[in-house]
């Protein structure tokens, strides 16, 4: 009888799995979604980030929600005076009122977004790749630490993956034998630029130039310009900024003036073109080997001979692959090309190649400028090339098994890889990664010190309390705000004796901490919150 069991149980295990196989590549792709949303969503508001910038935002969000003013601009373009488009206001309104007004419900919309952008780009990578080797890139981009990292917080900039995916999909649907049929993607590729536009300056020149430039290629290689869908794209392009015209027409085209210029400053600061080039090259390198392996780059690696000298074995490590990776990738995006090959394949990688030219010249007068956040415009580059290598691996004579094998312990690295930095960053009570790749206080931190503050201070509503300058105090102040509570900046020369003060050290620096362990000061309470110590402190007196 059990024999029977056994042999029946194994025949229904084998029809089940004959029944689902058709469905194994959407199974696969959600079940990719859900480990995209874990790392994404895992206690994000105790997590996410809340700097600086983000206080300047929510007090924006703040006005907007009590209906005392409407933004028409939005933040600030780095080193400028030239400010984008109000859009990531609204998202941020938008996700309050859905979610809560609360720093964490404003910024909810942002992680949702990144993952909405998994699924564009496995709709991106089938262009090129079969189903499986793009379901394997995408399990690889929703374990990125790098991408994760700027999902988890609220930040002009971090919302841009999904419109880049989706700015390169819709090209490659227009671009399309079945585009006359379909004037929709035209309305949806003028919303997702003129929404881009307003996240980053690079994309407010970078997605209408690159649109322009492929309609006058298809004009001249297909005699084909359908130039009433090309108006109706500026057309909505140009609706989607009238926030920032209405400013401009109230205020003689000032943000106008200021981006005009930025950008003469902007190129004025940087250094030979020379330098720019290498700076650029680099930039693509790095952030490739960071998006992929989760590992950010310490060094620079415009000397490499230094580099060399220095042995540092992780560092060079990442040099070679990220360098190997962008040689390779390039030589066979080119080689590609150039051959016969599926249509389809063939135009996603001009218009992919065509992209990341584009930018990558975009970049050059802004060299002295650039770092890895940038490279939050190219995330599909490491995928495409990554995916052009394993595609050329496997047509290779070595035994196919072998290769298999070999492929799976490299992605199982990469992404073990991610994973690490991921836990080494997110567990803020042993943290073991670098002040930078968390990038300042997370709001958890933020309430847990300002509750402190408030049960030992006892203070009641609208008193002032004293705090001794810290990195992060806007933040501080911002919530203690919340709280109906008042929080000032003393020096510590100026602190009355007697008078108990706070003060907020970081833990990574004992440096810090020297200080108020000399015998001026009395420590009257003190706690440690996950980076830092909070110490309630009094000058003692001379006597």
């Amino acid at each position: 009888m059990k024999p029977f069991l056994l042999t029946s149980f194994i025949s229904s295990l084998s029809h089940a799995f004959a029944r689902l196989r058709p469905y194994a590549i959407p199974i696969s792709l959600v079940m990719i979604l859900i480990i995209g949303a874990s790392l994404r969503l895992t206690d994000f508001s105790s997590l996410t980030r809340f700097n600086a910038d983000q206080v300047r935002d929510a007090r924006i969000v703040d006005a907007m929600a009590d209906g005392s003013e409407l933004p028409l601009l939005g933040p600030k373009a780095g080193g400028t005076t030239f400010r984008l488009g109000p859009a990531f206001y609204y998202f941020e309104y938008l996700s309050g009122s859905l979610f809560g007004h609360h720093p964490a419900g404003r910024a909810f919309f942002v992680p949702l977004l990144s993952l909405c952008s998994i699924y564009v780009l496995f709709r991106l990578l089938r262009f090129l790749f079969s189903p499986w080797l793009s379901l394997s890139l995408t399990l690889l981009y929703a374990t990125s630490f790098y991408a994760i990292k700027y999902s988890r917080f609220a930040w002009n900039p971090n919302p841009i993956p999904l419109f880049v995916f989706a700015y390169l999909w819709l090209l490659m649907l227009i671009t399309g034998p079945e585009s006359r049929k379909q004037p929709l993607w035209y309305a949806l590729i003028g919303i997702v630029t003129g929404i881009a536009a307003q996240l980053h300056t690079t994309l407010l020149v970078l997605l209408p130039t690159f649109f322009i430039l492929v309609h006058i290629v298809l004009f001249f290689s297909q005699k084909r310009l359908p130039i009433t869908r090309v108006l109706s794209v500026a057309f909505i392009i140009i609706l989607l900024q009238t926030p920032s015209i209405l400013f401009d027409t109230q205020n003689e085209w000032g943000n106008t003036r200021a981006f005009i210029t930025g950008i003469t400053t902007k190129t004025e600061k940087n250094t030979t073109l020379a330098r720019n080039l290498i700076l650029d090259i680099q930039l693509f390198a790095q952030g490739s080997t960071y998006v992929l392996s989760g590992k950010e780059p310490d060094e620079k690696w415009i000397h490499p001979i230094k580099l060399l000298q220095s042995r540092q074995i992780p560092e060079i490590a990442l040099f070679t692959f990220g360098s190997l990776l962008l040689i390779i990738g390039t030589t066979l995006t080119v080689s590609r090309v150039k051959k016969s090959a599926p249509e389809t394949g063939k135009r996603f990688l001009i218009l992919f190649f065509g992209f990341s030219l584009l930018s990558f010249f975009l970049f050059l007068p802004i060299g002295n400028e650039l770092n890895l956040r940038f490279f939050i415009l190219l995330l599909p580059l490491p995928f495409v090339f990554l995916g052009l290598i394993i595609e050329r691996l496997l047509a290779t004579n070595i035994h196919p098994t072998l290769q298999k094998i070999a492929l799976l312990i490299g992605f199982l690295v990469l992404i073990a890889s991610n994973l690490h930095s991921y836990l080494a960053t997110y567990d803020l009570q042993s943290y073991q990664a670098k002040d930078s790749a968390y990038g300042g206080i997370s709001l958890g931190e933020a309430e847990d010190i300002v509750s402190f503050i408030e049960t030992t201070a006892k203070v009641a509503p609208h008193e002032t309390v004293q705090l001794l300058p810290f990195e992060f105090e806007r933040s501080i102040k911002y919530l203690a705000e919340q709280n109906n509570m008042s929080l000032k900046t003393i020096d510590t020369d100026a602190i009355p004796i007697g008078t108990t003060v706070f003060v907020i050290l970081s833990n990574s620096n004992p440096d810090t901490h020297l200080p108020y362990s000399t015998s001026r000061f009395e420590t009257m309470k003190q706690s440690i919150i996950g980076r830092f110590s909070v110490l309630a402190v009094r000058v003692k007196s001379e006597n």
